[in-house]
């Protein structure tokens, strides 16, 4: 079977259908909905996967008595629950995938900006999943995404500057991709990161919010009605 339909990917197909001509900024509200949604799918997938959540004790005595029933088949209905929010999280990835395509098209900066802040929430979001193919879902629209904007960025540059950063980007890349191999692999890594982690993550998150209502023109908007009084 195929990726399942979120139900925000079904509002975005149906509002790029009613509004059309204005595809670029449907599209860009319509990823800044399912990125916010991809916080409610594990919760959503237990659910439909009819896993009984714990109740929380509300005294220490309960606490204590731990005598919370469990499903004689929960393992199935966690496996079950688990696939549910991977095929939940592909088709948020691939939706989001398609829907910047249209939206890089304006190829100007604003969207640039917005492909780069999609492109690192949603790689920093895959570390709250546990799953491969869960992962997987979020890390690679979300690394396509993010070379896509820089790719557009380059080519607005003067060659001798496209050439100098293509040459500097490669470097430390492969560079951090060397210390990795022969130094952190195998490091317990430090909470600290982690914690940066979770900064640039909210970082994307929050600036994917201003960016959509640029393209929008909303602050052109709003500076016009200020001008006009």
């Amino acid at each position: 079977s195929g990726p399942a339909v979120t139900p925000s990917s079904a509002r975005a197909t149906t509002a790029m259908v009613l509004l059309n001509g204005r595809i670029v900024e449907v599209s860009a509200v319509a990823i800044a909905l399912i990125l916010a949604v991809t916080s409610f799918l594990p919760s959503l997938s237990y659910q439909l996967a009819r896993v009984a959540m714990p109740n929380l004790p509300t005294t220490a005595e309960a606490l204590m008595a731990d005598d919370q029933p469990v499903q004689s088949d929960i393992v199935a209905r966690a496996i079950s629950a688990d696939r549910v929010l991977g095929a939940f999280l592909t088709a948020s990835g691939v939706t989001v995938t398609l829907l910047m395509v249209p939206v890089l098209q304006r190829a100007d900066w604003i969207v640039v900006a917005l492909g780069i802040a999609v492109s690192l929430a949603m790689m920093l979001r895959a570390r709250a999943f546990v799953g491969r193919t869960q992962r997987l879902a979020l890390l690679l629209p979300g690394a396509l995404i993010g070379f896509a904007a820089v790719v557009m960025a380059l080519m607005a540059l003067p060659f001798g500057w496209r050439l100098g950063v293509s040459t500097l980007a490669v470097l430390f890349g492969g560079l951090a991709l060397a210390t990795y191999a022969s130094v952190m692999f195998s490091r317990i890594v430090s909470p600290t990161y982690g914690r940066i982690g979770d900064i640039l993550e909210w970082i994307g998150i929050m600036a994917i919010v201003p960016l959509v209502l640029a393209v929008l023109d909303v602050y052109l908007t709003v500076s016009g009605w200020a001008a006009g009084k």
